[in-house]
């Protein structure tokens, strides 16, 4: 299967992923657009490095199907730099057991407006966005 390359939403390559029994074989291919190291990225999990042959950034790997269960990407996509993706937590916050979403530096809580906030308002750190309780993890 192909899977397109992303940078910063911008396609930059292509990205061969087949299935080879227990493991997955990368064929990869991006323009040579910078001097820096450039690796690839499946969500949060990185793939490798792609080194420089010719004009292009290319990346021959073959990796074990239970070392990389993220193959393939649900997002259809594979980047040159890390994404966060939400992932579930549970857990207590002040004592207040919670459970919810993290999604990158933040915990999101599900908003309810018949509900109160999840924490006591002395010490509440949450605010009210995009339907969730969201609490900062950097304060």
């Amino acid at each position: 299967m192909e899977i397109p390359v992303v940078l910063d939403g911008e396609p930059v390559g292509s990205c061969i992923l087949t299935e080879q029994g227990l493991y997955w074989q990368i064929n990869c291919s991006c323009a040579l657009f910078s001097d820096r190291v450039e690796r690839l990225y499946c969500g949060r999990t990185r793939l490798g490095v792609l080194i420089r042959e010719g004009d292009r950034l290319t990346l021959r790997r073959r990796l074990s199907k239970a070392s990389t269960p993220q193959l393939p990407p649900k997002s259809g996509v594979l980047t040159l730099r890390p994404v966060e993706e939400p992932e579930p937590w549970s857990g207590e916050v002040l004592g207040y057991p919670l459970e919810g979403i993290r999604a990158g530096d933040a915990l999101l809580i599900p908003y309810e407006d018949t509900k109160p906030c999840p924490c006591e308002p002395l010490f509440c750190f949450f605010e009210i966005r995009d339907g969730f309780w969201r609490l900062p993890l950097k304060l």
